[in-house]
């Protein structure tokens, strides 16, 4: 039973009972079953994560494969000649939280392991292997899409978008550097109230937050107060 890995997409149910070799049907009663959110085909970015534990000869941890992935530039990503990497910078588009919380998922569902001890350090998987060579899909249920900015949030919008402008012209900086509008439409539908919902916000890292967090959570305390009343 320890080499039992669950797929998180799929029965949980069905899982268990396909390990013992019994043939069964999705339960529709467990969590994953039951869970409405949408699967969606990830192969591609799994293919760029588990090359990077690969090349990285599967000697190293979560947060280097991370930094590598990201682009990161620093003294030891450096000294171990990461940056001539093919998979350096592959996903610098994404946040390091991000990509460390997709190599979570990776792992959970069984495509790469962490060895144990005070220094986790990732390897690829019989299945991961798989995904490599295209033979299998990797599926990741996402969160429903937030529903657009109501049109009460109008006048938030546009205090959000003054106050980046104030920002931007202090530093100044195009407005897109301190947050893009589709971030600012984020905060509008999910009107975090401190730091932590802040950093669940696409295109809110933590330095940013540090930097422009407390502005912003100000005007949404104020919005989210009046959606109480």
């Amino acid at each position: 039973m320890a080499n039992l890995i669950i797929k998180r997409a799929g029965c949980l149910q069905q899982a268990i009972l396909q390990y013992f070799g019994e043939k069964a049907e999705p339960c529709g009663r467990c969590g994953n079953c039951l869970d409405q959110r949408e699967a969606v085909d990830i192969t591609v970015t799994a293919q760029k994560v588990l090359s990077c534990v690969y090349r990285m000869h599967e000697n190293f941890g979560k947060t280097l494969v991370t930094q590598v992935l990201t682009g990161a530039n620093n003294q030891r990503v450096r000294e171990l000649d990461f940056t001539k990497l093919s998979t350096y910078g592959l996903l610098k588009g994404q946040t390091q939280k991000e990509v460390g919380s997709l190599i979570d998922f990776l792992t959970a569902a069984g495509y790469l392991q962490a060895s144990g001890g005070q220094y986790p350090v990732l390897t690829v998987t019989a299945s991961g292997a798989e995904v490599l060579r295209g033979q299998q899909q990797v599926l990741r249920k996402t969160a429903v899409a937030t529903q657009a900015a109501q049109p009460e949030n109008d006048a938030l919008f546009e205090k959000l978008r003054q106050l980046r402008s104030e920002l931007a012209q202090a530093q100044k900086v195009p407005p897109f550097v301190i947050f893009s509008d589709r971030t600012l439409h984020e905060m509008c539908a999910r009107l975090p109230q401190n730091t932590s919902e802040l950093l669940e916000v696409k295109g809110v890292g933590e330095h940013k937050a540090e930097q422009y967090g407390a502005a912003f959570l100000e005007i949404l305390a104020t919005a989210g107060t009046a959606n109480e009343i």
